[in-house]
């Protein structure tokens, strides 16, 4: 069965003809019956009566008929859709990314894509890692911003970029614990990810490399509020450099840095559609956004 098969019966339905249908489809009266008795065949049913030189639709017939003219509808309508997608006029993506990657990553190539093709929805996300991850895996975002690794054989992972994590305390931090983190520890707590993050398993990594076991005294998801808590002095923390020079007054304690990766993730069993093609390539020749003049208390 194919459309071609699904348009001439409508217009034999509609026309009760086989020659008037023939003259529209541009065919020979011999080929639209020809057609007629295969999808017949096919069904396994009588659709059309053939009285004469007048065509009658069985009560069968009635019936496909309507589930014929819908399925084709809705064919003509995804094709049409396609087509818009294709040449990007219309569409929806829908984004992922974490706290400081929604901050400081996606605005410039938004704004790019946005330039360039206004008519497409845009959706952003901004969540922890493992719930982006998550989201994609259950089919709710083209695209998603995170933190590597990420441990998932139905995702493909493309890095972007690798950045800086650092120390930092309180404005009034101690002069003699601005370069020993041990001591810092002695004093303050650590104001951490929640554990489980992929960013704590980075920074608790590093730290049990060094010996440090601080006292974690609260975990929070967003970098900008466990920022705001260094700053009223509540404990330490290790933050994406970014996130530190956005604002704030902090003092840098040096001897503990950690690098993460961050990365556009996928799923790998599905094609990505033009509008995701589209705002990828853009994320790709994009060159890191410049820093922020920081605002850091010397060491």
């Amino acid at each position: 069965m194919d459309t071609d098969t699904l348009r001439c019966f409508l217009s034999v339905a509609e026309l009760e003809s086989f020659t008037v249908a023939a003259r529209r489809h541009f065919i020979t009266q011999p080929a639209v019956s020809l057609r007629m008795r295969s999808l017949e065949e096919e069904v396994g049913v009588r659709l059309l009566d053939r009285a004469g030189r007048r065509i009658r639709v069985t009560p069968a017939g009635r019936l496909f008929q309507s589930r014929a003219e819908e399925a084709l509808r809705q064919l003509d309508r995804g094709m049409a859709e396609v087509g818009d997608l294709l040449g990007l006029k219309r569409g929806r993506l829908v984004l992922g990314a974490i706290d400081a990657a929604g901050i400081d990553l996606l605005p410039a190539p938004l704004k790019a894509f946005h330039g360039q093709w206004p008519n497409i929805d845009l959706v952003v996300r901004v969540e922890p890692s493992g719930s982006l991850v998550a989201a994609l895996v259950a089919g709710e975002l083209d695209y998603a911003i995170v933190t590597l690794p990420v441990d998932h054989a139905g995702l493909t992972v493309e890095t972007l970029e690798e950045e800086r994590l650092i120390l930092v305390a309180p404005p009034d931090a101690p002069a003699k614990v601005r370069t020993n983190p041990a001591r810092l520890f002695e004093v303050m707590p650590l104001i951490a990810y929640p554990r489980g993050s992929v960013t704590r398993g980075l920074i608790d990594a590093e730290l049990s490399r060094r010996n440090l076991a601080p006292r974690v005294a609260m975990e929070l998801s967003h970098p900008e509020a466990i920022r705001g808590l260094v700053e009223a002095g509540l404990g330490a923390a290790v933050l994406p450099l970014r996130v530190v020079e956005r604002g704030g007054l902090l003092t840098r304690v040096s001897g503990l840095s950690v690098n993460r990766r961050l990365g556009l993730v996928r799923r790998a069993s599905e094609e990505p559609s033009p509008a995701a093609l589209a705002f990828r390539g853009i994320v790709r020749s994009m060159p890191r956004a410049r820093r922020l003049r920081a605002r850091i208390l010397p060491e």
